[in-house]
């Protein structure tokens, strides 16, 4: 665009120095549109005469000039360059906020005034494009979204089928005399039932990423639940499929209830146990500890999952629970998307418990879950210390 062909709209409450503004522009070529005295005027006047750069002054009656910047940004962009009698670290950067590509200190001179609005003009197409970029992004996640928990949904009723058919044959069995009962086919009905319990699970667990990326919170289903068994439930049949590592439990205590949702807290687990074992590949002990704290009137259920594994860099370590972040060394070398923790730290902070790592690269991990429980004196009741 050249200097001839570029409308500039001066917002300037002094006629004065708004006149002097006008000169210094025509001056270099620009076509002045206009010339507001006050921030409101400058906002209708940039809608209604769609110049290709504002020179804003930021003190003005009405409405300043970044107030005025940022109505512009909102409902008509357009290039905005500053005009001040002073310049402060702060004052730049509220108005770099605002929307302000480029700035003047009065009395502007041509030069520095053709540098601000070309430097301007250039920054605000390249803003409007990333913008443009961002929006499109943003909309084809939504889709991927949208189309993820659909999926997942339909999903849902033909597992339901499967596992009713598969409950209605076992009864079927069970009717049956002793005798002519097959073992065999109530085993394989059995494996079919577990299976289609895991795929329902693996469901579940996409529809709450689906909700982790639109934002939603999840629908928590509580009830009680003593956590030592399921921590045992949950190792024992993991141990079942693999034989390279080796899962324990410890606990202190022979059970430790509390109101939880236990389908969500049960994939938290597992997610972590899985991630101890991916990124444990030589194997080694995996310990899952069990234990309670109190805290004055509150108490805390502590889940912690021990590994031997490779370990998570220094720098890795603050964002690890950020969807899609995975740590830098294990890209490339195992599989997996970077949501699973994201989905665990979502169902984990839901609970108003929270979750931490503790590592170092070759020396394993620690991940511990905190989760509020019964007040002090329930808790002592229903989870003495074993002795």
């Amino acid at each position: 665009m050249s200097m001839s062909m570029t409308r500039v709209l001066i917002a300037e409450d002094d006629y004065l120095v708004s006149e002097m503004i006008k000169g210094v522009a025509e001056s270099i070529g620009y076509t002045v549109v206009g010339e507001a005295f006050n921030g409101k005027e400058a906002v209708a006047m940039t809608q209604s005469l769609h110049p290709d750069a504002v020179i804003m002054d930021i003190q003005m009656p009405d409405m300043d000039g970044i107030a005025a910047a940022q109505q512009i940004s909102a409902c008509c962009p357009t290039p905005v360059v500053v005009l001040t009698a002073y310049e402060t670290p702060e004052l730049l950067q509220r108005a770099s906020e605002a929307g302000v590509t480029a700035y003047l200190v009065k009395p502007p001179q041509a030069r520095e005034m053709e540098r601000a609005i070309t430097i301007s003009i250039a920054r605000f197409h390249d803003f409007m494009e990333m913008r443009r970029l961002k929006a499109e992004a943003e909309a084809a996640i939504q889709s991927r979204d949208n189309l993820f928990a659909l999926i997942a949904h339909d999903l849902t009723n033909p597992l339901t089928s499967i596992k009713g058919c598969v409950e209605l044959a076992k009864m079927n069995f069970t009717d049956t005399a002793s005798s002519q009962v097959d073992e065999q086919v109530l085993f394989e009905l059995t494996k079919i039932d577990e299976a289609a319990d895991q795929m329902v699970a693996q469901v579940e667990e996409f529809l709450d990423i689906a909700r982790l990326r639109a934002g939603q919170t999840l629908n928590l289903q509580y009830r009680s639940t003593d956590l030592v068994a399921l921590a045992r439930q949950i190792v024992n049949e993991k141990q079942r499929t693999i034989s390279v590592h080796r899962l324990q439990v410890e606990a202190a205590i022979p059970s430790l209830v509390g109101n939880v949702d236990k389908n969500r807290l049960e994939r938290v687990i597992n997610n972590l146990l899985s991630n101890a074992i991916k990124y444990s590949p030589s194997g080694g002990v995996i310990t899952l500890t069990v234990s309670y704290e109190q805290a004055e009137e509150s108490c805390w259920a502590i889940l912690s999952i021990t590994d031997q594994g490779i370990g998570i860099p220094t720098d890795d370590l603050p964002h690890i629970f950020e969807p899609f972040h995975r740590a830098s060394n294990v890209t490339g070398r195992f599989h997996g998307a970077g949501l699973g923790l994201a989905s665990v730290r979502q169902i984990v902070e839901q609970h108003g418990g929270t979750i931490a790592a503790a590592s170092s690269v070759g020396s394993g991990s620690v991940l511990t879950v905190r989760l509020p429980l019964f007040q002090a004196e329930n808790q002592e009741q229903h989870n003495a210390p074993v002795r």
